[in-house]
């Protein structure tokens, strides 16, 4: 039999970070929501922000409104981030609130960016002649700029974040 080189190795950093992340998991928010305030209302129209924003997503055919689907492909421009951010950020030693607000805060950016980045149908010839312009989404700019984020907290709750500056 040969010999064994003399390795010791410590696992008590290993172990005591897994007790620390246990312990965070116990205390940290559940997860970060996107969307639009209850209630809140277009200045000009008086429609439901929430109402409003469904309706340009999905489109209505009833009212031959395309679908300009900026809030799924946001959900699915955040989908392919959160994993790379919750890694970098782990790796990093940065708690997991912090992530979650980090998260939070990216998805708000993403939905507004979401806005100006896809190509969408373009305005019927009426309502380019209504609005003077043939921008699809952004007639007012209110329906982006009121996209809002908040944190889930470990009893359900949600907490918004404050608007951001823009």
């Amino acid at each position: 039999m040969g010999k064994f080189a003399n390795v010791k190795i410590d696992l008590s950093k290993i172990v005591k970070m897994t007790e620390n992340l246990e312990k965070e998991l116990k205390t940290s928010y559940k997860g970060a929501k996107w969307g639009y305030l209850e209630g809140e209302k277009h200045r000009e129209s008086g429609e439901e922000l929430s109402k409003i924003a469904l309706v340009n997503n999905f489109g209505d055919p009833a009212d031959k409104i395309p679908p300009r689907p900026f809030m799924t492909n946001a959900r699915n421009e955040i989908a392919g981030k959160i994993p790379k951010i919750v890694k970098k950020r782990i790796e990093e030693g940065e708690s997991l609130n912090r992530i979650v607000i980090r998260i939070a805060r990216d998805m708000q950016t993403t939905v507004k960016r979401s806005f100006t980045a896809y190509d969408y149908a373009p305005n019927a010839p009426a309502t380019v002649r209504k609005k003077g312009k043939d921008t699809p989404l952004l007639d007012t700019f209110q329906l982006q700029n009121s996209v809002r984020a908040g944190v889930i907290q470990p009893n359900g709750k949600l907490i918004l974040l404050p608007p951001d500056e823009k």
